[in-house]
C-alpha cells in the first residue's frame, strides 16, 4: 500500500516514493498521511516504470473523511500524479486532500481530484499552511450543504493554472478564503454550476487582505439564480483584481 511505502520511507530516510498505477479501473483503497519531507509521485507504469502523469495517474480512494493528509510538515512535500477519490458514506464532511499546520514548502500539482457526497465536500482544504496548488483538475459533484473545490482557513496559498469544475449543492464555491491574507490566485479556469443550485460562486473571500486575483477565466453557467464570479465578503483590504 501507499501507507506502507511511506512508513518504509520514514524508516529508511528516503525522500522520494514512486507509486505505480494499477490500471484503468484499479485503485489503492486507503487513506495516506504524509508528515515528513517527501516527494510522493504517481503516474508510473508498474512494469516499465515509465511515467505519464497526464494519462496514467495513480488512483487512490478512501472511505474515511480524508483521502490524503499532509500534516505538520516543516520541510518540503510534493504530491504529483494522482487521481484522488473518496466514497465515505453520508453524512460526513470530507476533505480529499488536507494540508494542515505545515510551515514547509508544500506543492500539489498534476493531480485529478473529485469530491462529492456528504454534508460538505472539499477537493483541497488548507488550514494554517501556504502551499502551491498548480496544474490540477479539481472537480466537485453533489453534496447536501456545500461543495468547495479549494478552501483555505488561516492560509496564504498560491493557486494557479488549475481547472476547477464546480458541482451542485445549496452553496457551491470554486475557491473559498477565510482569514487567508496574501493569497495569490491566477491563470485558473473556473467553471460553475450547470445544475440548478441556490448559490454558485467562483471565488468567495472574507477576512482576507492583500489577495491577488489575476488573469482567471470564469465560465459561470446558468444553473444558479445567484451567480457570483468573485464575491467580496467582509473585512478585506488591498485586494488586487485584474484581467479576469
Amino acid at each position: 500500500t501507499i501507507s506502507k511505502g511511506i512508513l518504509e520511507a520514514i524508516a529508511l530516510g528516503v525522500t522520494e516514493l514512486r507509486v505505480a498505477s494499477r490500471g484503468n479501473d484499479a485503485y489503492y483503497r486507503e487513506s495516506a498521511s504524509i508528515a515528513i519531507e517527501l516527494k510522493l509521485l504517481g503516474g508510473y507504469n508498474g512494469e516499465t516504470w515509465e511515467r505519464d502523469v497526464s494519462n496514467n495517474k495513480t488512483k487512490i480512494i478512501s472511505s474515511n473523511s480524508t483521502t490524503i493528509s499532509i500534516f505538520g510538515v516543516t520541510h518540503s512535500v510534493l504530491l504529483e500524479g494522482f487521481a484522488v477519490y473518496n466514497d465515505a458514506p453520508a453524512p460526513i464532511e470530507k476533505q480529499l486532500v488536507l494540508i494542515q499546520d505545515c510551515s514547509g514548502e508544500i506543492t500539489v500539482t498534476n493531480n485529478y481530484i473529485y469530491a462529492d457526497t456528504g454534508n460538505r465536500a472539499h477537493g483541497i482544504h488548507i488550514g494554517n499552511s501556504s502551499p502551491v496548488i498548480k496544474n490540477n483538475v479539481i472537480e466537485t459533484g453533489h453534496a447536501t450543504v456545500q461543495v468547495l473545490n479549494i478552501s483555505s482557513i488561516l492560509g496564504s496559498p498560491v493557486i494557479f493554472n488549475n481547472i476547477l469544475i464546480i458541482g451542485d449543492s445549496l452553496d457551491s464555491m470554486g475557491i473559498r478564503l477565510n482569514d487567508s491574507d496574501n493569497t495569490k490566485i491566477y491563470n485558473n479556469t473556473i467553471i460553475g454550476c450547470a445544475t440548478p443550485v441556490q448559490t454558485c460562486q467562483g471565488i468567495y473571500f472574507y477576512y482576507s487582505a492583500n489577495a491577488e486575483f489575476i488573469n482567471n477565466i470564469f465560465v459561470m453557467l446558468n444553473g444558479s439564480s445567484n451567480n457570483f464570479v468573485i464575491n467580496d465578503g467582509i473585512y478585506n483590504s488591498d485586494t488586487i483584481i485584474a484581467y479576469n
